[in-house]
């Protein structure tokens, strides 16, 4: 990909993550997505929800997408799973590849095989996904039959073992029991141990521990870095959190409307971030000793059926000029490690 060779100040084709300088670079990555645009037609008139991205990931790799609500982190994941509603969605235009196959155009048969054994994902609410009214072992033996070759006995062997790894106790117990009996930490680590049990290669976890508290929170962030480097797994993690992206991460992709501002390591992105959008994410954090009301973003998010001319997060940037209003600024690496959609890195 053009994003990841580019020099500093080139413009680049969509929106692209590059390695380190001096990084050895995997013979192909193993999720690409190029000038992705998926937009949905309303009353409004279309809304461009995905605008143009692109990033890739590594084998065992952690990539954070980060931004606030309506930023285009979850509608760009669901379109990596075909499972963006048509009408009224649609995916435009670009290319989503895993292992170098392009997963656009596949029919539903052919994602239904895909989803569970290559990609797998994991909701905010697990309560979302896991039915209430069917056992754990009922709905783990379910998706192990559908998607590995093994009968009866063995998928329940390898629901047991998946729910051990993910240290719930006493787990042939567990099996029997329905979800509404479990507490909501229990429910997320069933619905990671029913992901590693299909055995796939990327895991999109997306909000995966807005709905606990913060003790568990931390459980399940530790339970996803050990079961990733246990299984060589690679992970999409979408948050608006930089504190759990800084606990798992490698790298990070900063969304505005629909496109990337800026990409970089997580070390890069919190010690020295470029975008004025990155900074105010990171100046509205919850620091310790802090007191007062947290600091806000002023302004709102723009219309995505009828945006302003220029760069998208110019009604909202404290530091805007009027070059700001004219054009969408390219995205565009500024070093080794980082890419940033701001016209004063154009002009830098």
């Amino acid at each position: 990909m053009a994003a990841i060779h580019a020099r500093e100040g080139t413009p680049i084709e969509g929106d692209g993550l590059s390695r380190p300088a001096g990084a050895t670079a995997p013979s192909r990555p193993l999720l690409q997505i190029e000038d992705l645009r998926t937009y949905f037609d309303t009353d409004r008139g279309i809304i461009k929800a995905v605008d143009g991205v692109s990033y890739e990931i590594n084998p065992g790799e952690v990539l954070a997408v980060v931004g606030e609500s309506g930023s285009g982190k979850s509608v760009t994941a669901m379109s990596i799973m075909g499972l963006v509603q048509s009408p009224p969605g649609r995916i435009a235009s670009g290319a989503i590849r895993l292992a170098g196959e392009d997963l656009i155009g596949k029919s539903e048969r052919e994602m239904l095989a895909i989803r569970g054994s290559r990609i797998a994902m994991i909701f905010q609410d697990p309560m979302t996904s896991l039915d209430p009214v069917f056992t754990i072992e009922s709905q783990m033996a379910e998706a192990i039959l559908q998607h590995r070759d093994v009968g009866g006995a063995e998928a329940r062997d390898i629901a047991i073992e998946m729910l051990a790894r993910v240290h719930i106790p006493d787990p042939a117990r567990r099996l029997g029991a329905y979800p509404f009996e479990l507490s909501g930490g229990l429910r997320q680590r069933v619905m990671i141990a029913m992901q590693l049990a299909l055995r796939p290669s990327l895991l999109i976890a997306d909000e995966p521990t807005t709905a606990l508290d913060v003790t568990v929170q931390a459980q399940i962030l530790s339970l996803l870095k050990e079961v990733q480097a246990e299984f060589n797994m690679a992970i999409l993690l979408i948050t608006h959190d930089f504190g759990v992206v800084q606990r798992i991460a490698d790298r990070v992709a900063v969304m505005y409307a629909g496109r990337v501002m800026e990409t970089a390591s997580v070390r890069s992105i919190v010690e020295t971030p470029r975008h004025p959008y990155t900074r105010a994410l990171l100046s509205s954090r919850p620091r310790i000793g802090e007191r007062g009301r947290l600091r806000a973003i002023p302004g709102t998010p723009p219309n995505l059926a009828n945006p302003l001319p220029g760069c998208p997060f110019a009604n909202r940037c404290a530091e805007v000029d009027d070059s700001c209003w004219i054009d969408v600024p390219r995205l565009r690496a500024v070093g080794p490690d980082r890419q940033v959609r701001c016209i004063r890195e154009d002009s830098a």
